[in-house]
């Protein structure tokens, strides 16, 4: 395995750790990178790709879209809870204005 493929193989394991330890915004900050190691592997390869290769890049882009999916709706999840946050806030805070 190529070098540029072995580090993006390591990100995608650590992007998989930040996602189960909740660490959202550090796993949307190494996404990016996972996508720079996978262009960048692309720019070195002037086009000759591997059967082991293509195999390795096929699996990395399926964990890598169920990673973005399970992303998507963690950001979703906590949007909402900060609005239902918010709002019990604006409840409180017109309680005790009475």
């Amino acid at each position: 395995m190529s070098a540029s493929l072995s580090n993006v193989e390591d990100n995608l394991t650590r992007l998989e750790s930040l996602c189960k330890a909740g660490e959202l915004d550090d796993a949307e900050t190494l996404m990016v990178d996972v996508d720079t190691g996978v262009k960048q592997f692309f720019s070195d390869c002037n086009g000759e790709v591997s059967e082991y290769q293509l195999s390795l890049l096929n699996q990395f882009n399926e964990r890598l879209s169920q990673l973005n999916q399970y992303l998507t709706k963690q950001k979703v999840k906590v949007s909402q809870q900060l609005i239902t946050q918010q709002g019990n806030k604006k409840k409180i805070n017109a309680y005790k204005s009475v």
